[in-house]
C-alpha cells in the first residue's frame, strides 16, 4: 500500500467521526492544481501552462511509476528539470 492508502483511510476515519464532507477541485481550464486529466485530455491548456502563460500552484503527475519517469514527462514538453543538491 501508498501512503495514499494511508491518508484516504484517514480522511474516511475523520469523515465518518466528525460529519466531513469532501470537496474536489474541477477539472480542465482554471484548474490551479492540474493533473493527469488536464495532461492527457487538455492539451491546449498543457501548452499555456507549461510556456507559463497561465497560473498553476501545483502540476501533480501520480500516474508515473517513478521521480524519473516525472522527469522524463517533463522534459517531452519542454520543461527544465532542476535538481536541489543537498550540502
Amino acid at each position: 500500500k501508498s501512503h495514499q492508502a494511508t491518508l484516504t483511510a484517514l480522511l474516511n476515519e475523520f469523515a465518518s467521526w466528525k460529519g466531513l464532507r469532501v470537496k474536489t477541485w474541477r477539472n480542465g481550464e482554471g484548474n490551479l492544481f492540474p493533473g493527469g486529466v488536464e495532461y492527457h485530455r487538455h492539451k491546449d491548456y498543457m501548452r499555456e501552462l507549461i510556456a507559463e502563460k497561465i497560473p498553476a500552484y501545483v502540476f501533480h503527475m501520480s500516474w508515473t511509476t517513478n521521480k524519473d519517469n516525472k522527469k522524463t514527462f517533463l522534459r517531452a514538453n519542454g520543461r527544465v528539470v532542476h535538481q536541489r543538491r543537498h550540502k
